[in-house]
């Protein structure tokens, strides 16, 4: 996989917001986590799932699967 260095403070930020947006988005609507999805294509999602683990100190997608169940 080639991942381009995302080095923009502006993107990295857009970023880390994002990925702040997803946890809050857990704690209330599932359609709100499709959205955001749906308008961050696959690199960026890296990006915020990289965030995310940062931030929050687990995996998004192990949050995904506990609030979808």
């Amino acid at each position: 996989m080639n991942m381009k260095k995302v080095s923009s403070p502006g993107i990295l930020n857009e970023l880390v917001n994002k990925s702040v947006q997803f946890h809050n988005a857990l704690l209330e609507k599932e359609d709100i986590i499709s959205k955001i999805l749906s308008e961050t294509n696959n690199e960026k999602r890296q990006i915020i799932s990289s965030n995310y683990k940062k931030l929050f100190k687990h995996q998004i997608k192990d949050d995904i699967n506990e609030k979808l169940t």
